[in-house]
């Protein structure tokens, strides 16, 4: 965010929305393979190393080698209702201080990796993260 601030000119993080546009028609859930997930390769990548890892927008990554950062707080989706048996996995983060983070990292595997999992964390956490920055064009 910092970053964002200085770049200015309407300059901010991702939002969930735009990550899921960006993303769209790409792979299927258990397509793993196609990106740096699972340990493939112990470590994180240099951007664009797999050509699988493109998107239809064009954007390399979105899925595996770093968590995308979001700008969006974790919150519920429409009609979330919590497992009686993880209470207290995820509404308890449902406030200002946890971002959302999607497309797992290099190291991400089991449910994680899938496709629409939402992972979340606050700031001050180290989580094999990154972000991308997009700019608001006023018309």
């Amino acid at each position: 965010m910092a970053y964002c601030r200085w770049r200015g000119e309407n300059t901010r993080l991702m939002s969930e929305a735009e990550y899921h546009l960006a993303t769209y028609g790409n792979g299927l859930i258990g397509d793993v393979d196609n990106y740096n997930l699972n340990l493939k390769f112990g470590s994180p990548t240099p951007v664009g190393m797999l050509e699988t890892a493109k998107s239809h927008s064009g954007l390399y990554d979105l899925r595996g080698n770093v968590w995308e950062w979001l700008s969006d707080h974790l919150n519920p989706l429409t009609g979330y209702q919590p497992h009686y048996l993880y209470a207290d996995n995820s509404a308890i983060f449902f406030d200002t201080q946890h971002y959302m983070m999607l497309g797992g990292c290099w190291i991400t595997n089991g449910t994680e990796a899938l496709k629409y999992y939402r992972n979340w964390f606050r700031p001050n956490f180290y989580q094999h993260a990154g972000f991308r920055i997009v700019q608001d064009i006023n018309n």
